[in-house]
Order: structure tokens, then sequence, then C-alpha cells
């Protein structure tokens, strides 16, 4: 190869990158379609990756079509499940607890589960802050559709003042693996994640990685969230917790499992009730802490609505008209018109 062909042909290159990113920026912050798929197929061969199925930013008054409320006792503590204690309002999904008797228990609560979300693996992504005080339990699940036992994930948040915990289950039917981690969850809103693949389970909060356990479960499951008090977790609220309190959820993002070809994510319509999350919630006081790791979650798109126009058909998230691409627009013009330049010298020498 000569010695003018090679700079040249990265000089194409080049230009063939500077040429996409101004269709980028034209095009208001979206990859073409051809260029999007192509993109799209180099990341799931090169790893695995995430496909945005559900976006929710809990605007309006009311559920998003695939989720609903369940009601009944907490069989393994004080309160009972009603429906008037979910609600949605001011763009936030808010799950209360207050005390109030009902059939023989001294608290209500609310739990939420998105029945028309089932999917095996995936990544559930959700922004949200928890109500301080001894005796509430705010927790995130993904339960089994079907009668699968040992097959659920719980990230359980305690926030008793001084002693702020977290704990997370992750079930995978022959065995369970848990974590408790202390920290700081009802000072402002957090952003949590649980992803899940054929061979791995790990929570993130706020990008950082607070749990990974080598187990997956292999059954279909969907996002519920909820609250509960009086278990052997919780314990009960004491003279000091304020109640009513909200476990509040700004918004929610559900991901399905890419690595070369996607898993089918599963029914997209809302199915029958099914039983609430109340089985397999023991002993996790005793869990032992998991250390906090260094992973840090890729960019998700920010609350939006929930329709999923801001997705391209590569199923990612493109800010359009951001000026981050005219940044890279720039220094890749600049590249490039350094490298004409050597090219230049190199046939005047």
């Amino acid at each position: 190869m000569s010695g003018t062909a090679r700079p040249a042909r990265r000089l194409a290159h080049a230009l063939l990158v500077v040429v996409t990113l101004i269709a980028v920026v034209t095009t208001g912050g979206t990859l073409p379609a051809g260029a999007a798929e192509a993109t799209g197929a180099a990341e799931a061969a090169g790893a695995a990756g995430w496909r945005l199925t559900f976006s929710t930013d809990f605007s309006g008054s009311s559920l998003p079509t695939r989720c609903g409320t369940y009601s009944g006792e907490y069989p393994g503590g004080a309160s009972y499940w009603l429906d008037d204690e979910v609600s949605v309002s001011g763009g936030l999904l808010r799950v209360g607890i207050q005390r109030r008797e009902h059939a023989g228990r001294q608290y209500t609560s609310g739990g939420v589960t998105c029945y028309g979300l089932p999917q095996t693996y995936g990544k559930y992504e959700w922004r949200a802050k928890v109500p301080l005080g001894r005796g509430i339990d705010s927790y995130a699940t993904l339960w089994p559709t079907t009668s699968a036992p040992n097959q659920a994930a719980f990230v359980e948040i305690l926030a008793a003042p001084g002693a702020e915990v977290m704990a997370v289950t992750n079930e995978y039917g022959s065995g369970r693996a848990r974590g408790r981690i202390n920290g700081r969850y009802s000072d402002a809103f957090h952003t949590y994640a649980m992803e899940w693949t054929p061979t791995r389970f790990r929570l993130l909060v706020d990008g950082v990685q607070r749990f990974d356990s080598p187990h997956a479960a292999t059954v279909t499951r969907t996002i519920g969230f909820s609250t509960v008090s009086g278990d052997e977790f919780a314990g009960l609220p004491d003279a000091a917790t304020i109640l009513p309190a909200e476990f509040q959820v700004d918004w929610l993002r559900v991901y399905a499992y890419v690595a070369g070809a996607a898993p089918t994510p599963g029914a997209t319509t809302a199915t029958s009730k099914a039983a609430p999350p109340q089985a397999s919630r023991t002993a996790r006081a005793a869990a032992t802490a998991t250390p906090p790791g260094a992973a840090v979650s890729a960019s998700q798109p920010p609350p939006g609505t929930d329709s999923l126009a801001a997705v391209n058909r590569a199923g990612r998230f493109t800010p359009g008209g951001t000026p981050w691409a005219w940044w890279a627009v720039g220094a890749l013009a600049v590249v490039l018109a350094g490298g004409v330049l050597r090219v230049l010298r190199r046939r005047r020498g």
C-alpha cells in the first residue's frame, strides 16, 4: 500500500463519521434508520444491551394502562393493602401507608403491579423517594407471573432515622442471594436499576453498583411497588414516625434484554389480577452486607412521556439538537483538517 493510500483511507473513515454526525444534528439528533440499526447490531454483537419497551413519568391522574393496584391482607405484617392507598398526581406515583384499622390490621398501605409488562430478563429503572420513619418498608419487586416458587426479587428500603438500610433479595429457584446496604435513601429522589440477565442479577443506585449476584431467575416476571409494615424487617412504626406517608416514584423505564437475538418480552396487554406479592419475604434482616462496586450505569433517558417517541429504531435514546453533537462535529472537523495537511505535506516532500 502506498504512503498516501493509508492516510487517505483514514481520512475517508473520518469523513464518513463527520457526515454521519452532521446528519444527526440536522435531523434533530436521531440517526437515520439504517445507521441506527447498524449501530444497534454492533452493540448487540459486542455485549449485552437493553431495548426500551416501556416508559412512564406518571403524568395525569391515573396509573398507566399496563399497571394496576391490588388489595388484601399482608400475611407477614400488620398492614392491609387497599386500592385507595395508590394515587397518581403531580407527576408522581404515590404509594401510601397510614394508621387506619381495616380487617383487623392496624395500618393500610398500597400496592402496584404492572401486570401488562411480563418478560424474562431485562432492566428495570426507576427514580423514587422513600418516606423517613421507622416501621415503613418501601419496596420494588420483580414478581413471577406464574406460581413458580422462589423466583422473585426485592429491593426493600427501611428509612429509620439514623439507620437507613436497603435489603436486596435475588431468588433463583434453587436458592437466594441477599445483601444489606446502609445509606441515605430518604433525603432525596434516587435512581435505582435492577439488571437481570441469564447469568447475573445486580442493583445500581444512582449509577453505582451496590449488589451483584451470579445467579438469575428464569421465569417471566413483572415489576411492582408497595409499602408494608409490621414484618420482621420493618417492625412497627413508633411515636416519631409521621403518618400518613408516601413512597413516591417519579418515573419508570422497562427494558428488554438484548444479546444477539433478544428474548421475547412477552405479552404487552394487561392480564387479570394475580395474587399480591406477599411470599418469600422472610429473614432479610439477617442478610450480609454487599460492598459497593464501581460499575456505572449507562446513560438513560430523562423523564419523558408514556410514549417511546424519544427512542430511535436501535432502542437508544438520542437527545435531539443538543450541543454535544456540535462539539463532536467541530472536534472531528479539526482532526480531518489536520489529516489533510499531513497528506499535503507528504506529497510536497
